[in-house]
């Protein structure tokens, strides 16, 4: 249960610090690598933000999970759709206040927020590469954000995901 904890922060952070994807330095070659580096660790939140973030994350999942064969598909328009809804999550803002929008953002260490962004910045550029109909450049835009996750799983989420620390540890 926890596990979705982690993932929905990772995934909805953006939404309470805003998406930068337009800033040159969002993309980098880094995001297009699973990062081992980091010293992992665990998030510490409340009771509360883990049941929304769960939510948001469960819901981010979903939709990941549909992505993957619509691109397979050539479905363009679903695809851009779906990740949209990622790149624009908005269950934090609907559930919480802004005071508690601002307790969670000072929960969450920098580097998390970062990596938060940088992958809705990717779901954004999925929507526009997908309506496009650039497939190749989509697929290869959905693996960044699968080793977005993998890499945030890694860093914030041993617990949770402890094969993923299995992986490191070879």
């Amino acid at each position: 249960m926890k596990k979705h904890y982690i993932l929905v922060a990772l995934l909805s952070v953006y939404v309470l610090t805003g998406c930068d994807h337009h800033k040159s330095d969002v993309h980098d070659a880094a995001h297009n690598e699973v990062d081992l580096s980091a010293t992992p660790a665990e998030l510490k939140l409340t009771p509360q933000f883990q049941d929304v973030l769960k939510k948001e994350m469960q819901e981010i999942q979903a939709a990941m999970q549909v992505i993957l064969p619509l691109l397979t598909k050539g479905e363009s328009e679903k695809t851009a759709k779906l990740a949209d809804q990622i790149h624009s999550s908005f269950i934090l803002r609907q559930t919480l206040s802004p005071e508690e929008l601002k307790e969670l953002v000072q929960l969450l260490p920098a580097r998390f927020i970062k990596m938060d962004r940088a992958f809705h910045a990717e779901a954004a550029k999925l929507a526009t590469a997908a309506r496009e109909g650039d497939f190749k450049k989509s697929a290869e835009i959905y693996g960044v954000m699968v080793n977005a996750c993998v890499s945030c799983h890694t860093q914030f989420a041993q617990e949770q995901f402890p094969d993923l620390n299995r992986q490191q540890e070879r």
